[in-house]
């Protein structure tokens, strides 16, 4: 009780400071203890904080990106925390279902792959426990095998798209090449245009005049940058997702 009269005296925007140095959980318990405090953990912009620093991947279905610019209040942030928390839940599970019987796999197969990116976080960080597990191999070996599958529908969606006749940028219907290949680490198409980024301003700030050119001169400036970086070809001892590995990399060859 003394806590308690103890943060009541302290201000709100005191309170909600110190709430987002707080975990999720933390947050959620701390609304139980009164009505002052479930308002404080109502705020948008702390619900916001936690979807942003919880989960690396969101699949395209939640437009995040366009979410972070809009203001605050036209996004149910801790709603959508909740969701993600359940998917991430639904992933456990249906792991643990996989791996406990040979059979109904492709059941929990598909229900995983059908939250598409919003199930990759969850998968990394059980690909990281299952060192702890009797069945680590063959929890790896789901692990992996699932991520490969999401990322190769992720890249059929894209060229789907592409066929229907929607605006598919060029580099993102040729990054999805690179999602056959599964990497934990590294593979995810916003990787891959992320490289593509840095490159492209590495040869703006080498090339000042660059948009006065030709195409034909784009083009050659382009290839003569990469080839005198050796961004072109196959390293065997380098990551595939490395430029000079992709598919990019090899047309360049």
């Amino acid at each position: 009780m003394e806590d308690n009269d103890s943060l009541d005296r302290l201000p709100d925007e005191l309170l909600q400071s110190i709430l987002f140095y707080l975990p999720a959980q933390s947050a959620l318990r701390f609304a139980q203890v009164s009505k002052r405090f479930c308002k404080l953990t109502d705020e948008p912009l702390l619900w916001r904080h936690y979807c942003r620093n919880t989960w690396e991947y969101w699949d395209e279905e939640h437009e995040l990106q366009a979410k972070l610019r809009a203001p605050a209040l036209e996004t149910p942030w801790k709603e959508l925390y909740r969701t993600r928390g359940l998917r991430d839940s639904l992933v456990g599970t249906e792991l643990d279902g996989l791996l406990s019987t040979q059979q109904g796999r492709l059941a929990h197969i598909e229900k995983i792959s059908r939250l598409h990116y919003d199930a990759r976080d969850a998968l990394q960080r059980e690909w990281v426990l299952a060192e702890d597990a009797e069945d680590v191999l063959a929890r790896r070996y789901w692990i992996d095998a699932i991520l490969s599958l999401i990322q190769r529908e992720a890249a059929i969606r894209i060229w789907t798209a592409l066929g229907q006749g929607k605006d598919v940028p060029l580099e993102k219907a040729l990054g999805a090449y690179d999602m056959f290949v599964n990497d934990r680490k590294r593979g995810d198409l916003g990787d891959f245009l992320a490289g593509l980024d840095n490159v492209a301003a590495q040869i703006r700030a080498a090339t000042p005049d660059f948009d006065a050119l030709t195409h034909r001169q784009k083009a050659l400036t382009v290839t003569s940058y990469l080839r005198a970086k050796r961004l072109v070809g196959i390293d065997e001892e380098t990551n595939y997702h490395a430029l000079q590995n992709n598919f990019i990399g090899q047309a360049l060859l």
